[in-house]
């Protein structure tokens, strides 16, 4: 039963966000903090209060762990913009701590250890996701960009 509730929520995630970006508003900010359940136990995304419409210059941005990095080092939502690709990034480590329970690389803290969380962002160096239960091709794909779209994630979790 876990694991069909990880499924049902990655998928209720995935759709919000499909639909969002079908009618070109970026979140900007996905995490599971902004991940809230209703008292059915259905997963609601929330938080746009910074949310990039229609390409529109983002009032807000994704915390460090979930920032997609190039591997030139440049900061891509600073650099071109929120975008598909750096929604489907921070989805996929979204997914990651609701499967896992912790951060990706938990023993590192911020503001202490930020050069090092940048640094294996930079150089994709992600945990290992196979040892996951649950989603963890899902996470891996996301994380390396090989969706195009929040649909095609949503299909990947169905």
């Amino acid at each position: 039963p876990e694991n069909e509730v990880l499924y049902r929520w990655a998928l209720q995630a995935a759709e919000a966000l499909e639909f969002a970006h079908s009618l070109g508003v970026f979140n900007s900010d996905i995490h599971c903090v902004n991940f809230f359940l209703d008292r059915n136990l259905d997963l609601k995304v929330g938080d746009w209060a910074g949310a990039s419409i229609d390409e529109s210059r983002s009032q807000s941005s994704y915390r460090l762990r979930y920032r997609l990095f190039d591997v030139d080092g440049k900061d891509v939502p600073r650099a071109k913009g929120i975008s598909g690709s750096t929604e489907i990034f921070a989805f996929g480590t979204a997914l990651y701590f609701m499967v896992a329970c912790q951060d990706i690389w938990p023993e590192l803290k911020e503001p202490e250890d930020r050069d090092e969380i940048r640094r294996r962002l930079m150089a994709r160096e992600f945990p290992d996701t196979t040892v996951l239960p649950v989603l963890g091709d899902v996470i891996s794909k996301c994380w390396n960009l090989r969706f195009m779209s929040m649909t095609e994630v949503k299909h990947a979790i169905e």
